[in-house]
């Protein structure tokens, strides 16, 4: 599945971005202005997430139905949701 493949590795540095974001954005240590950083980059993961799954939505059209395709697909789904929540106040 060479279509998808470019795909993958982005994950782990998107699922480490939003983690280590989140953390410090919920953090009571943090100031407001930290999390305030925090929530505006979580913002801007979401769209470059979004735009990737734009990509990777052009790049499967067409394609069978495969399980990795849907593996996929499914964190693709999950990852933007999760930052969506950032958007709406969390």
């Amino acid at each position: 599945m060479s279509l998808i493949r470019p795909f993958v590795p982005r994950f782990e540095d998107w699922n480490q971005r939003a983690a280590q974001a989140s953390a410090t954005a919920l953090s009571k240590l943090a100031s407001p202005a930290e999390r305030n950083q925090q929530i505006q980059i979580l913002t801007m993961l979401r769209h470059e997430v979004d735009n990737a799954y734009e990509e990777f939505e052009a790049a499967v059209n067409g394609e069978r139905q495969h399980s990795r395709i849907d593996d996929l697909r499914a964190a693709f789904l999950r990852l933007r949701h999760v930052l969506s929540r950032w958007q709406r106040g969390n």
